[in-house]
Parts: C-alpha cells; sequence; structure tokens
C-alpha cells in the first residue's frame, strides 16, 4: 500500500465512529510458542534468602576478612569470589544457587542493617540506665531501630554472629565515646 493510501484509510476510520465497523476489525493474538518474553536478557529477581543462608553468608564474609594466612588486603573481586566458594561449598543441596553480586548485595543489606541496630544499642548502653540489662538494652534498641528505619530488625541471626567481631565491637565504642543521639528515640 501506498503511504497516501494508509493516510485515507485513518482519516476514514476516524469520520467512521460505525460500531460495526469497529467489529470487522481482527484481532491478533500472539501465539504463545512464538513470544520472546523469556528469552528477554532482563534477569528476575531471585527467591529471598533464608536465615541459614544469610548464616552461611555472614560466616563466608567473616572468614575470608579474618584470614591471616591469604590477609584482608584483596581486591574486591577476589575477596567476593572466595566469599561466593566458600558459600557454595557450604550451602545445602535445597538452597539457591546464588551469583557474586546476589550475595554482594545481601550483604550490603545484612551490613547496612546490623550497623544501624549496633548503633542504636550503643546509644542505649549509653544511657546508663538503672537496674537495665543487656536484654533490656537489645530489646530498646529493636524499638528505637524501628522505629528509625520504619520496619523491624530482622538479622538477629547476623548480629548474634558479627556482635563480638572487632569491627563492630570498634564501632559500638566509637558510637558511645561519641554520644551521638543516631538512634535516641522512645
Amino acid at each position: 500500500m501506498d503511504p497516501q493510501s494508509d493516510d485515507i484509510f485513518f482519516s476514514q476510520l476516524l469520520e467512521n465512529r460505525d460500531a460495526n465497523f469497529l467489529n470487522d476489525i481482527v484481532t491478533v493474538t500472539p501465539n504463545p510458542q512464538n513470544t520472546t518474553e523469556g528469552t528477554s536478557k532482563k534477569t528476575q529477581r531471585g527467591v529471598n534468602f533464608t536465615r541459614d543462608e544469610d548464616i552461611i553468608l555472614v560466616s563466608g564474609w567473616l572468614s575470608t576478612s579474618l584470614d591471616a594466612i591469604v590477609g584482608n588486603d584483596k581486591k574486591s573481586t577476589t575477596f567476593w569470589s572466595r566469599v561466593h566458594q566458600y558459600y557454595h561449598e557450604c550451602k545445602k543441596p535445597n538452597f539457591q544457587e546464588r551469583t557474586v553480586h546476589s550475595l554482594t548485595n545481601r550483604w550490603s543489606i545484612i551490613q547496612r542493617s546490623v550497623n544501624k541496630f549496633c548503633a542504636c544499642l550503643a546509644q542505649m548502653e549509653s544511657l546508663h540506665q538503672s537496674g537495665h540489662n543487656e536484654n533490656d538494652n537489645i530489646r530498646l534498641a529493636k524499638t528505637s531501630y524501628k522505629e528509625n528505619e520504619s520496619h523491624e530488625f530482622i538479622f538477629d541471626h547476623c548480629w548474634e554472629i558479627l556482635r563480638f567481631q572487632p569491627k563492630w565491637i570498634l564501632q559500638k565504642e566509637e558510637v558511645k565515646g561519641e554520644k551521638k543521639n543516631l538512634c535516641f528515640s522512645f
């Protein structure tokens, strides 16, 4: 068809608002065998990490970062490929396959949340409230975290592993020493 006849057809279509005319138009539905939806390059979001996967990831991160033989002066790609290797050696058969990228993303989420929780806990401990023990401070820190972050602290299982590691002990001491109001709220 020449372009001029296409213009005439569309102008006639606009002028002719007859309902029967619309019924004459054939609707083509895509054949599921010919679609390319499943072959796109964009990857889908994977299955959520489980508690056990988080524990293996944190253990792998600690094992790799505290390795005295290899040292902690590694390039990021080398470091995370070792964490990835540790994860896949220790994971259960029913666990999802995880890429280096998914592990680094999950670690950044865990680390950010644990750091914020540690700051809240350090703030609660710096108040030196009479009659409060460690469990009371943890409970108050979780309340403070929830108020500041608008969601609950869900990485208790990771914090239990990381809390006695030098990085988190030093961070907690720095927050206590500076007496910042990072998570102070009631």
